[in-house]
């Protein structure tokens, strides 16, 4: 069973490597590009003519902007990676047995239908979680080597395009294996491909979406500056280094609610926990679906 599965879909997983191994090649040579511009700025340049056309230092001033410029795009794609796990391996994994009518097939034979689904689910599961994992560890890395977004230091507290939330730590595996999760499960419930992946897409967007705005400034409890410290200029925070989640009162004083870095952990603890869980949930809504199933 096992080696069946791997000959129905190792091609699908080779186009899966090549995609993510295409992002972590881009990624490094974005990171040397850069390295090597500042480096060389740093040893010859003089301050005041690095924007000069006459300058030597014209060169490396270009590519440094152009690794700037590469890489305010390379968090977007990360952030849209679970989706590529989601659509090329979760929808079709089901779905496409049922478009196929090889389910009939399969139902007939002396694996039982449960055996059939988990070793499936378990082996391309594997894969996603694999993939995502090497990404995230280099991800973890690239992060603090590489500016984003035109800022000198880049914020891990922060989400979306802006920061390293969502790139980095363990959600990104959390996201994979959630993606990968609901399209299966998807794709079991609806049996049709086309619908499996639209379905994906809307509700792993949204999820994502939901969970930052309304969920994840709740894991941990935000801390609070008062509006009379930030016109006092007491007590100031760097703003690249804390994630704002609103403002309001606390007793009778007024100001900004926020999440600290120092609270990265535990919402990446309580958000990868929360996605983990939710893929867990349907793995269980795919397994009663097959059991239901009738030709």
């Amino acid at each position: 069973m096992m080696w069946l599965t791997w000959r129905q879909y190792r091609a699908v997983l080779a186009v899966t490597l090549v995609a993510v191994s295409a992002l972590v090649v881009w990624m490094l040579v974005v990171q040397h590009s850069y390295s090597e511009a500042s480096h060389a700025i740093s040893r010859s340049c003089i301050p005041g003519q690095l924007n000069a056309q006459s300058s030597p230092c014209t060169a490396y001033y270009n590519q440094q902007v152009s690794a700037w410029e590469q890489a305010d795009i390379i968090p977007w794609l990360l952030l849209a990676l679970p989706i590529l796990f989601g659509v090329i391996l979760g929808a079709p994994l089901f779905a496409g047995e049922f478009e196929r009518k090889t389910v009939i097939l399969a139902f007939t034979q002396s694996v039982s239908r449960t055996r059939w689904m988990v070793i499936r689910w378990l082996i391309i599961g594997l894969a996603v979680a694999a993939f995502a994992s090497a990404v995230a560890v280099l991800s973890n890395w690239w992060f603090g080597q590489v500016p984003t977004n035109g800022s000198s230091v880049g914020s891990r507290i922060q989400p979306g395009g802006s920061g390293g939330f969502d790139i980095t730590g363990i959600v990104p595996i959390a996201y994979a294996l959630f993606a990968f999760a609901l399209g299966a499960a998807l794709g079991m419930v609806l049996r049709r491909t086309a619908r499996a992946i639209l379905g994906t897409i809307v509700l792993l967007v949204s999820a994502r979406l939901l969970f930052e705005h309304y969920v994840r400034a709740k894991l941990a409890a935000p801390l609070f500056f008062p509006a009379t410290d930030y016109q006092n200029q007491t007590g100031f925070i760097d703003p690249s280094n804390f994630w704002f989640v609103g403002n309001g009162y606390r007793g009778i004083q007024f100001g900004n609610f926020y999440q600290p870095a120092s609270h990265y952990w535990a919402l990446q603890w309580g958000e990868a926990a929360t996605f983990t869980a939710a893929a867990g949930a349907l793995f269980g809504l795919a397994l009663w679906a097959v059991r239901r199933w009738r030709a």
